[in-house]
């Protein structure tokens, strides 16, 4: 019985993906040696035989390259775990691609400059914030021929717009906070990279719902606070903004000098002369 449950129609087990036992072991045999654990402040420490084994089942299983940064351990408040690199994001949304009718993705991002744009937003003074939009291929073909249809069967622009979208894509926040920065992690990612690269990743794992854990979750020596926030979860429209946030007009009068007075000073930060 225990047999026939761990074994799907394809007659494959379900824990083939994961490598045999022998595989998982000589993977782990050459991750002990070579890939060290991230802790805080720059610091690292080689893995134990247990990690080395949950980190070689997890590149097994995704066909990651943890010797190029794929995949990298990490430890958060002693909590050992797997972090997925920008690689594994891209070669998993291109694993997806191929499953619906091939193509490519591409990425738009807009820095986040005007005051009570990035006040809705709850982005703080002195952080790096960026709108970005995930474009792909077969959402893309789904437009057009949805479009096409409808424009065939007689519907004017305006209501083809207001049903489908001007455009069709995912958006996200990417933010990073100067105040949480640190020495040794601005030398390996500049600042608006990382930001980029925040908003990025939670483009695609909302469209192409990855097979990782957390896309942000102790990466670059970040707060929580400072992950890509997902804005629009589902619809590929590109549409205004939602309004997530309404404060009430006493709040916003209280803190509008302070945002304005910071301004000036992100616009410093950020285009220095």
């Amino acid at each position: 019985m225990t047999q026939q449950l761990m074994v799907s129609d394809n007659g494959r087990t379900k824990l083939a993906p994961f490598g045999s036992s022998s595989e998982v072991r000589e993977m782990a045999k050459r991750l002990l040696p070579t890939i060290k654990v991230n802790l805080s402040k720059g610091e690292s420490r080689f893995m134990s035989p247990t990690e080395a084994g949950m980190m070689a089942a997890s590149c097994i299983a995704h066909g990651l390259d943890p010797f190029i940064g794929d995949i990298y351990p990490m430890e958060k408040d002693g909590k050992f775990s797997l972090i997925p690199g920008r690689g594994a994001w891209v070669k998993a949304a291109n694993r997806a691609l191929e499953k619906n009718g091939g193509g490519n993705f591409w990425f738009e991002e807009r820095l986040l400059l005007d005051t009570d744009e990035r006040m809705r937003l709850l982005i703080d003074a002195g952080a790096i914030a960026y709108e970005v939009k995930l474009y792909d291929t077969p959402t893309i073909r789904a437009y057009s021929e949805a479009v096409a249809a409808m424009s065939k069967a007689g519907a004017p622009w305006g209501e083809i717009k207001d049903a489908l979208g001007a455009r069709p894509c995912i958006t996200a926040l990417g933010v990073y906070s100067t105040s949480s920065s640190s020495a040794y992690s601005d030398k390996m990612w500049p600042p608006h990279e990382r930001a980029k690269k925040r908003g990025r990743c939670a483009c695609l794992k909302v469209k192409f719902n990855l097979p990782f854990d957390d896309y942000g979750e102790g990466a670059d020596d970040l707060p929580d606070d400072y992950r890509a926030k997902p804005i629009k979860v589902d619809t590929v429209v590109d549409n205004a903004l939602p309004d997530e946030y309404k404060p009430d007009p006493a709040d916003i009068d209280a803190d509008l000098k302070k945002r304005k007075a910071a301004q000036a000073r992100d616009k410093a930060a950020l285009f220095p002369e």
